[in-house]
């Protein structure tokens, strides 16, 4: 049975390649442990769901991009060139988040102004404006289908910031029969064998359209919460806790079974994006249970060595944590970080 991993990309450009360090990581991860050491990498490349040119042997996970990039830049350029005239024609409404935003936005400084037409607009457009909501999904869901009818196909989905509340909005479309032509792909005949939601902002984003569902109630959850409706084998949520993004509205369902597990205790700092993608996977807790639950490899038990190491590790990032969070202190207030 061929194991995929579709990848489902955050906000910020995202062009050609953009899923090779995420896949880079995860190799490299692997490689610290001595049974993949001079084995062939576990994860290969594709260059889109339509690509059949890699093949994975029964040991390796093939990881597919699923990008909505291309849906929103086009707009992104558009928005930025209008969003002056657009703010002050008379009769235009708008959401008072968006308002208030870019009101802001016209005092910000040249860092801010670029930080937020090269990632935050990706979010302000994906939440109120639905025909680019629309959008962004159908890419998604395009790319999930052409995996999906696969033959014997055993799909997972790894999701990061932005791309949590895209990859879960997308799911629940399709699970919930919205999408005539994806009926075939419903559960319980068709199930996502993991979904692995990292920097999970979904519940921040959920409702975009109307109709849309609270994502604590909606069949992208494990058999264990909603049984045949359920769209996942397994969900894994990842979330560090000193990255922001998660914490106004952080993904924390009372859902008691083995099928969800939740690794939201994170405080390594390798990097100084704690929010990036390959920071995340830079830490055992979370680059194990993707080998572990997609390509069912690392299933031996660490040995005491690597126990021992691992602590070292972690007093190690605990520290460093502790020092960031003293420079930020000293900066000024954290924000309401917890």
């Amino acid at each position: 049975m061929p194991k995929v991993l579709a990848l489902v990309h955050g906000m910020g450009v995202n062009g050609d390649g953009w899923a090779r360090p995420v896949v880079a990581a995860l190799n490299a991860a692997a490689r610290r442990y001595e049974e993949f050491r001079d084995a062939p990498p576990i994860f290969l490349l594709a260059r889109d769901a339509n690509d059949t040119s890699v093949v994975p042997s029964p040991d390796q996970v093939l990881c597919v991009p699923c990008s909505y990039d291309a849906e929103l830049r086009a707009r992104v350029e558009s928005f930025q060139r209008d969003v002056t005239a657009v703010l002050d024609a008379p009769g235009v409404t708008l959401p008072g988040d968006v308002r208030t935003v870019l009101g802001k936005l016209k005092t910000a400084g040249e860092t801010e102004q670029n930080a937020f037409w090269t990632h935050v607009v990706d979010v302000l457009l994906y939440r109120y404006f639905a025909l680019v909501t629309k959008q962004v999904r159908v890419a998604v869901m395009d790319s999930l289908a052409a995996l999906l009818a696969r033959p014997d196909v055993e799909l997972s989905v790894m999701a990061h910031s932005l791309g949590t509340a895209v990859a879960h909005d997308a799911l629940a479309t399709m699970a919930r029969g919205l999408v005539p032509e994806l009926g075939a792909l419903r559960p319980p005949g068709v199930r996502i064998a993991n979904l692995f939601m990292v920097a999970n902002v979904s519940r921040i984003l959920e409702k975009a359209l109307d109709g849309d569902q609270d994502v604590f109630e909606s069949p992208v959850c494990p058999v264990s919460v909603r049984g045949d409706d359920a769209y996942l084998g397994a969900y894994v949520n990842l979330r560090h806790m000193l990255d922001p993004f998660p914490v106004p509205r952080r993904f924390e369902p009372q859902w008691a079974g083995r099928d969800f597990v939740a690794i939201d205790r994170l405080l390594h700092v390798s990097e100084f994006d704690v929010h990036g993608w390959t920071h995340y996977l830079a830490n055992p807790e979370v680059h194990i249970p993707v080998p572990r639950r997609v390509a069912k490899q690392l299933e031996t038990k660490p040995t005491v060595a690597q126990l021992i190491l691992g602590g070292v590790q972690y007093y190690a990032a605990v520290q460093a944590a502790r020092k960031l969070c003293g420079v930020l202190d000293t900066a000024g207030p954290l924000g309401g970080i917890a």
